[in-house]
């Protein structure tokens, strides 16, 4: 007669087998976390910031969008589309400066005839605006202020409704929410 000792004290296949896939998951994702970390915290990262952003519609209809931003992010980006209510902006109809500052006064609507070339944007700061014809790059530190016409996705009857407005980069976009306003 042979007789197989069993040892009272050893694990079931069951629970070894369990052990060891746990413990092999835990090591991959650990290790899988910590190389995305180290990849995030070598790239560059752009950050838009919102300075102010305004809709305005005037009593002929007419309406326009001005939006200031800021790039506080340690890369370069491109601002591709700048969108109203989903629907996006037509650049023929776009006006913008660019600034190496930050201002937090708000911007001044436009006047029923607008001289981009000397046009007071915000208290007594003037500037000269250049036409839109693509997408917008705007550098590390930098501020670009834009300014839209002919808004067909607002109307007179919006005055005091919200709008969202999104801003949309290569690698990221931002939304923010403004009332309309009446210019007059």
């Amino acid at each position: 007669m042979i007789s197989i000792a069993k040892n009272k004290k050893a694990l079931s296949t069951c629970v070894t087998t369990l052990i060891i896939l746990v413990a092999s998951s835990l090591g991959a994702g650990t290790i899988t976390l910590y190389a995305t970390e180290i990849a995030q915290s070598t790239l560059q990262k752009e950050q838009i910031v919102y300075l102010d952003t305004r809709v305005w519609v005037m009593l002929n209809g007419t309406a326009y969008a001005a939006v200031a931003i800021c790039n506080v992010g340690d890369a370069d980006t491109l601002i591709k589309s700048i969108q109203v209510r989903g629907a996006p902006i037509d650049w023929k109809n776009a006006e913008f400066l660019t600034l190496n500052e930050i201002f937090t006064t708000t911007l001044n609507p436009p006047a029923a005839t607008v001289d981009w070339s000397n046009f007071s944007y915000t208290g007594p700061s003037t500037g000269s605006f250049s036409p839109g014809n693509g997408p917008l790059p705007l550098k590390s530190g930098a501020s670009i202020v834009t300014y839209f016409g002919n808004l067909y996705s607002v109307k007179l009857q919006d005055i005091g409704s919200v709008v969202g407005l999104t801003i949309l980069t290569a690698n990221n976009q931002y939304y923010v929410q403004c009332n309309v306003q009446l210019a007059i």
